[in-house]
């Protein structure tokens, strides 16, 4: 078995009045994703990686704040999911918990 980095990260599924949902578009010069090397452009939720002694929420709070200004109560955790997935170059098992 090989073995991969790991890497913790939160996504907020944020939505509006009329449940549009809230998300960030990255232009890449390196792919993210092994399978699907052509996709240079991608949209994700916001969020980012966990700091050290940071819990999942903590993360999703600050990291919502970082990349939009918005300040709002984090919801209850809703998903996990963990893609494998390039990170700084690197193939890295990510654990991302969407709230």
């Amino acid at each position: 078995m090989t073995y991969l980095p790991k890497r913790k990260a939160a996504r907020i599924l944020l939505l509006n009045k009329n449940n549009d949902i809230l998300m960030v578009k990255y232009e890449e010069e390196i792919f993210i994703d092994p399978s699907r090397p052509e996709i240079k452009d991608y949209w994700v939720l916001p969020g980012g990686g966990l700091e050290a002694g940071e819990s999942f929420e903590e993360a999703a709070s600050r990291e919502l704040n970082e990349e939009t200004g918005i300040r709002a109560k984090i919801g209850q955790w809703i998903w996990t999911c963990r893609p494998k997935l390039l990170h700084n170059g690197v193939l890295t098992k990510h654990e991302q918990h969407f709230f």
